[in-house]
């Protein structure tokens, strides 16, 4: 399990759109009289544009959630053990669809399925950056097709007892 926080760099696609602040050339630039003082922030993302929406649902499912299994403490941990268990990452993944399809057939009537939907994508986000190889190898069983099929499962057997 992996305990520690994990300082992974952003994806490629957002490192190179992020520039570090030329604060030096910022100060030239008000001291040569540019009309604002204000200083351009590029290393900023934008969650501005996040519709506050999606925070306050995915909010909500944590705390339903954090109530439900686990009021006695302060920290919601439960879901974060799951991090690092091929079995639960699937299980989300698989939750997710079928709050997609729920979603389909009937909305949102008995339930909150774009919320659901949002949770759980949050949590594979996170699996993806603590544990990208469990990830992968979740992702990719249905690759595995006849005798390729029994050998890794052979070797997964042997891994994870």
């Amino acid at each position: 399990m992996n305990r520690g926080r994990s300082h992974k760099p952003a994806p490629a696609l957002l490192r190179r759109d992020m520039k570090k602040r030329d604060v030096a050339n910022e100060e030239a630039r008000v001291k040569a009289g540019s009309k604002s003082e204000a200083l351009s922030s590029h290393s900023a993302l934008f969650y501005h544009d996040v519709p506050p929406e999606l925070f306050r649902r995915t909010a909500l499912r944590h705390t339903v959630g954090h109530k439900k299994y686990i009021p006695e403490i302060t920290m919601n941990l439960n879901w974060r053990e799951g991090l690092d268990d091929p079995h639960y990452i699937m299980d989300r993944l698989n939750h997710m669809f079928e709050h997609m399809i729920e979603f389909l057939d009937n909305g949102n009537e008995n339930d909150d399925n774009l919320g659901a939907i949002a949770w759980c994508a949050g949590f594979l986000m996170e699996a993806e950056r603590v544990s990208p190889k469990l990830l992968r190898q979740c992702l990719r069983q249905s690759h595995y097709h006849g005798e390729l099929a029994s050998k890794k499962k052979k070797k997964l057997l042997k891994e994870q007892k």
